[in-house]
């Protein structure tokens, strides 16, 4: 008599035991980070068939036939650190051990002191280096953030918001440089100071009758359109002089003529006033030109003077004279024949040198012993973002011109400015430089505008020559604001041609364009940056795009696995990008311990990917997934493994009493 239930039983006990350690288990690791519990699957034993078909078959019992593991989806715990990370959906995190991949669903990671992205067994998390865009480079490795800083950027582009007041009043300047007129062969000077239109107005009208010795001859001023209108009802006809010889009014009242004759009963009106002249300092330090002419090398000397130089020819008085014709006088004085002839533009600010030579002129601006290329706008290298390239400064043989590169720095009275607004901005070096914008009205409806620098931020910045301290210096040409009659912005000009010469060492010529907002000339509201209303100048918003060097300071980590680093400059930037890892069968990976599985045959081969791709599930930072082991459900099977484990003891017994029974049968 075989009584097969014994056996039965024995097995029962088996496969409960088992049931009972995975559960064990699983309730064990209910608060492992990224566990995954598993669950048994058994299978019936046949033992033999006392009979044909199905029908007549005797089992021997049960054994264990597979422990699966259950990669179902489980909560997040929110955490403070940005470097605890779970993935929501499909995938593995990759970490390596000692060149092996191993893969895991418990992101606790933090960074070590080498600088890599390591888990809680030290095992370093994989992925990708990456470009300056977030692009992936190469293949995957570890990821390692030591030595990792974010580089200066020099300011491109200045952006401001302002209102200008329409009510403000136009100042004009009156300076030794600027405030002499000759009348009919009188030279008359004005008293140096600041004026509004109304009073200057009033105080040519008295100097010019007081030279005329009539009560005739009116000038007035328009705060509307900006201009002066001369009148003569003095029976004679007067001459005006505001540009040659002892005059050097010409530019402040807006005259393009040196010379105006107005005849009597008649009556003359100015244009638009310029409010800021040019004063051109030259020195021991900014004023050699060295060139070359018919293979012949010369040196010419600009006469060095503590008194500026002005744009306009003045002879007399304090002004040095004309920056154009001392440099012209200082290229002729070495050669004969004076072939050249140099000019000066006011709407540009440039210089324009020509020759008529037959022969071949090359300024050699590269030379050490030429110093005066920044004082004359000039550059020996120059190609900001190939914006604009300058590949010689020769003049060719039969004649011809060269043009300055930008327009070069001079020195800024803010008197009479209406309104400025200061703001930093950064050279190639990341060292940080104000820049003040300067606002002069002109008319009721058009401004004025200057970039303005301490001198010891240029390199060719020139402190007052009398103690050496700094001073402000115009950095280009400025421009102009025009608006509408609604306030809003018109029209801007000068804002193309900004070049500066930062100190310290850093890249010359840098680009500096100032945004003023879209004009409506352009195109835009001309409300979204700078306006004109009846209200007091204030500046509203301002920005600018470069930041100074900066370390790092923390990590954020996007949905996508990108891995960011955030700067003391507030620069954020990539750093690294997170792989993810998907298996045909993951129920095939093998557990080695510490949260770790490797991948086997059954697992398939491991297709390596970004997150949200190709199913790969997305990344959630600050977050850890918790184990996906469910208590009561394993406390339900736990009571049913229980059960069936002493249901198979008892089994054990009574088929022990049975067989005792036939033993007893003799008896």
């Amino acid at each position: 008599m075989a009584l097969t239930s014994l056996y039965a039983g024995v097995s029962g006990l088996n496969v409960n035991g088992d049931a009972i350690s995975v559960i064990g288990n699983n309730i064990a690791n209910s608060n492992t980070i990224g566990f995954k519990g598993g669950r048994v699957q058994f299978q019936d034993i046949v033992s033999k068939s006392i009979g044909g078909g199905g029908s007549s078959q005797i089992g021997r019992g049960a054994h264990t036939g597979n422990i699966s593991t259950l990669f179902t989806q489980s909560s997040f715990e929110t955490t403070s650190r940005t470097t605890d990370l779970a993935v929501d959906g499909e995938g593995f995190f990759i970490v390596n051990d000692n060149g092996v991949n191993l893969y895991t669903r418990a992101g606790d990671f933090i960074f070590d002191k080498d600088g890599y992205m390591v888990n809680s067994g030290s095992l370093r998390v994989q992925g990708w280096g990456v470009d300056e865009d977030g692009g992936t480079i190469g293949d995957i490795t570890d990821i390692n953030i030591a030595d990792v800083s974010s580089s200066s950027r020099p300011t491109e582009i200045v952006s401001i918001g302002a209102n200008l007041d329409s009510t403000s009043e136009t100042r004009f300047v009156l300076d030794d440089y600027n405030n002499q007129i000759v009348v009919d062969g009188t030279t008359v000077t004005l008293n140096a100071g600041t004026y509004t239109g109304e009073t200057l107005a009033a105080a040519l009208e008295e100097r010019i009758s007081g030279a005329l010795g009539s009560d005739f001859f009116t000038v007035t001023y328009s705060p509307v359109t900006g201009k002066f209108t001369f009148a003569n009802d003095t029976g004679a006809a007067v001459d005006l002089e505001m540009g040659v010889e002892d005059a050097s009014i010409r530019e402040i009242l807006g005259f393009d003529p040196a010379t105006v004759t107005i005849a009597d009963g008649a009556n003359i009106l100015s244009g638009t006033p310029r409010l800021t002249d040019k004063l051109f300092y030259a020195n021991n330090n900014n004023n050699t030109l060295v060139f070359t002419l018919g293979g012949v090398e010369y040196t010419a000397i600009i006469p060095a003077s503590a008194i500026p130089y002005n744009t306009q020819e003045i002879s007399t008085g304090p002004s040095a004279g004309s920056i154009s014709t001392a440099v012209e006088d200082a290229l002729n004085g070495v050669v004969a024949g004076t072939p050249f002839t140099v000019a000066y533009d006011d709407d540009t600010g440039k210089f324009t040198i020509a020759s008529s030579s037959a022969s071949e002129v090359t300024f050699l601006w590269q030379d050490e012993r030429t110093s005066a290329e920044q004082l004359l706008g000039f550059a020996s290298e120059y190609d900001p973002n190939n914006t604009l390239t300058v590949n010689s400064f020769t003049i060719p043989a039969g004649g011809g011109d060269v043009e300055s590169v930008y327009s070069p720095n001079t020195v800024f009275d803010p008197t009479g400015a209406t309104y400025s607004t200061a703001l930093n901005v950064y050279d190639t070096l990341g060292s940080p430089h104000t820049v003040t914008l300067y606002f002069k009205k002109v008319s009721s409806n058009n401004w004025e505008w200057f970039a303005v620098m301490n001198s010891d931020d240029l390199d060719n910045g020139i402190p007052d020559p009398v103690d050496g301290s700094p001073r402000p210096m115009m950095v280009g040409n400025g421009g102009t604001l025009e608006f509408n009659p609604n306030g809003s912005l018109k029209a801007v000009t000068g804002n193309d041609d900004l070049y500066v010469n930062f100190s310290g060492g850093a890249d010359l010529l840098q680009p500096l364009s100032i945004d003023f907002g879209t004009s409506t000339q352009e195109g835009g509201s001309g409300l979204d940056g700078t306006t004109q209303y009846a209200n007091a100048s204030a500046t509203f918003s301002q920005s600018q795009d470069g930041f100074p060097a900066g370390a790092l300071t923390g990590v954020s980590v996007g949905r996508e696995g990108l891995i960011s680093g955030v700067f003391s400059n507030g620069e954020i930037k990539p750093l690294a990008q997170l792989a993810l890892a998907m298996f045909q069968s993951p129920w095939g990976l093998v557990k080695e311990g510490n949260n770790l599985w490797s991948e086997t045959v059954e697992s398939g081969n491991v297709s390596v990917g970004l997150p949200q791709t190709a199913g790969r599930g997305e990344i959630a930072a600050n977050s850890l997934e918790q184990s996906n082991v469910d208590i009561a459900t394993e406390f339900v099977r736990m009571i049913s493994a229980q059960r069936a484990f002493q249901a198979n003891a008892r089994m054990i017994t009574t088929s022990d009493e049975l067989l005792n029974d036939v033993v007893n049968l003799k008896r």
